[in-house]
């Protein structure tokens, strides 16, 4: 089955890694968690969390250029994605992600010393996850962690005043709509693999998760402000996400975070055409070795 998998969504050169797939149980499901280790020596561990409506398999352009910097990378399906439990795309409060994101530190915890330097890397909602981790604080604290990367990140989406009316509309008569695809990268074969040829897509949104998102962007400027340092990494031919409003957003909320504007990128960087691409790994590559410096000499 794996075999399949992997050769489904043109994941190379595996036989260099040491490759583990496991089921982890948590109060709000169990959750599949795939992990890739260097065979010799590793700089850390990777941890990426995707965005809604993704999973871990439509991450291959990540996974592999952080294994090729020297990175193990630990990437698992979110509550009601891909192999992992829960109803289809949708959820009460983006709480449960953090609650499910807890579980899978928790779980390389205790594989890994406490010396280790983790990365956390979210895209668009798995950015969400990781801001509503570091917010919570009956959420473990973990000294492994260094770093975290927000691509797209969620905060409001585009048109969302029009996204909320709807959702008032909606929420009372209907459980999904049909899903519209944008073109949300300029890779062609990123956007005929999800419309037409990925077996994990689904054509319909829910309208609870719209209200979980909803419920997400009104709290936020809520709670308490953190000191934590965090990398944006943001397109800005984004039509996903209103990427100005959530720099501006997270600056207030993460006022030590660096921003990093990608001309001409769209919402899916993880999944962009090479052009774009390689300056958002390029982003990530320069980042990680600055915190790291900054790690090995405090």
């Amino acid at each position: 089955m794996w075999l399949s998998y992997y050769s489904f969504y043109g994941f190379e050169q595996l036989a260099e890694y040491e490759i583990a797939i496991k089921s982890v149980s948590a109060e709000v499901g169990t959750t599949v968690i795939q992990q890739f280790r260097q065979k010799i020596s590793t700089r850390g561990t990777v941890i990426i969390v995707h965005g809604y409506m993704d999973h871990s398999a439509l991450y291959r352009q990540l996974i592999m250029d952080r294994l090729n910097s020297g990175w193990d990378v630990l990437i698992y399906d979110k509550l009601g994605h891909g192999l992992s439990d829960g109803a289809r795309y949708e959820i009460d409060d983006f709480a449960q992600y953090a609650l499910q994101l807890d579980a899978v530190l928790r779980y390389l915890a205790a594989q890994t010393e406490q010396s280790s330097h983790w990365q956390l890397i979210g895209q668009s909602t798995g950015a969400a996850v990781i801001m509503e981790h570091a917010f919570n604080s009956q959420m473990t604290h973990f000294i492994q962690l260094k770093q975290r990367i927000l691509l797209a990140p969620l905060v409001r989406c585009q048109q969302f005043n029009w996204v909320k009316l709807q959702y008032q509309l909606m929420r009372l008569l209907l459980s999904k709509i049909k899903r519209s695809f944008s073109c949300n990268s300029h890779d062609p074969y990123f956007l005929q693999l999800i419309r037409h040829q990925d077996p994990f897509t689904c054509h319909y949104m829910k309208v609870r998760w719209v209200g979980a998102m909803l419920h997400w962007e009104k709290k936020y400027l809520s709670e308490t402000q953190s000191e934590l340092p965090l990398l944006i990494v943001q397109g800005d031919d984004d039509g996903t996400v209103a990427w100005r409003y959530n720099i501006e957003a997270i600056n207030k909320q993460f006022p030590n975070s660096e921003l990093v504007v990608i001309s001409g990128a769209r919402h899916q960087l993880v999944n962009e055409a090479a052009q774009w691409r390689n300056k958002v790994f390029s982003a990530i590559e320069q980042h990680s070795k600055q915190q790291f410096n900054e790690y090995l000499h405090s």
